[in-house]
């Protein structure tokens, strides 16, 4: 796995990228993944603007995590502590 931040404990950016066996999150392409402050609340006002939500926030081992769709079909995660 490679892994690069940039920034503080309240504003960074990072990139992390590992191989996997499975597909997910993405079925093709790449996978994005986003951090959020608020997962209940971001997915809520996703939502309400008619994203596609192709999972429900759940407790994982990296914290909650949610996937939604982008207009192309690619899915993005969103992910909270």
């Amino acid at each position: 796995m490679a892994y690069f931040s940039i920034g503080d404990e309240f504003e960074k950016v990072s990139l992390m990228l590992h191989l996997t066996s499975e597909p997910e999150p993405a079925d093709h392409g790449i996978g994005l993944d986003f951090r959020v402050n608020d997962i209940e609340a971001m997915v809520s006002a996703l939502k309400e603007e008619g994203v596609l939500i192709v999972q429900n926030p759940n407790e994982s081992e990296w914290g909650k995590e949610a996937s939604i769709a982008d207009p192309d079909g690619y899915k993005l995660r969103l992910s909270s502590k």
